[in-house]
């Protein structure tokens, strides 16, 4: 049988790393849901009646993601893994709802994924700074431009676009004297 518990506000429901594998459902009032995101944010999820939490870790038997802080005197219900699928069984409606905030869940994820991937966090920071230059070389900011490539030079003596970024020191100086905005290969 779930047990039915009251928690006066400001209370803890449970700290992250708790191990409990119990899934909760809020009958009555409010909690703050925190965690930590992929750079290390806190996110922060407000939750109220009907709404369950401690899911994920539960059924995947891992500790607690969050910390559960309650903010408003509330009623909470408490299902063991084996209590909470009696209920999914019995009330087809609890799992649709489950399986939609879960999906949720999923395609948030994967657009953090996408995002992370297409971000080039990989990227040779040589690269970032050839193309810096080159930002500054379109604008005709040819000053900044040959900064930058110069400081590229310092930074990375035995990069292989040194010959290019040579060129391109060349083409600045050149645009510099004459006046002409040349075109650069890259």
């Amino acid at each position: 049988m779930p047990e039915i518990k009251k928690y006066k506000k400001d209370s803890i429901v449970y700290f992250k790393g708790d191990p409990r594998k119990e899934i909760f459902l809020i009958k009555e009032g409010k909690v703050l849901c925190e965690s930590t995101g992929f750079y290390n944010e806190t996110i922060r999820a407000i939750l109220g009646p009907g709404e369950f939490f401690g899911l994920k870790s539960a059924i995947a038997g891992y500790p607690k993601e969050e910390t559960v802080n309650v903010i408003e005197d509330s009623i909470i219900i408490l299902f063991s893994i084996k209590e909470f699928e009696n209920l999914i069984k019995s009330n087809p409606n609890v799992g649709l709802k489950i399986l939609k905030a879960l999906s949720s869940d999923l395609r948030a994820i994967g657009k953090e994924e996408k995002r992370l991937l297409t971000q080039n966090i990989f990227e040779d920071p040589g690269n970032e700074m050839i193309k810096m230059g080159l930002y500054f070389f379109n604008k005709k900011d040819y000053t900044n431009a040959l900064c930058i490539w110069e400081r590229f030079k310092n930074f990375f003596p035995n990069h292989t676009q040194i010959p290019e970024v040579n060129e391109y020191i060349e083409k600045v100086k050149e645009a510099q004297k004459t006046g002409y905005h040349p075109v650069l290969k890259k």
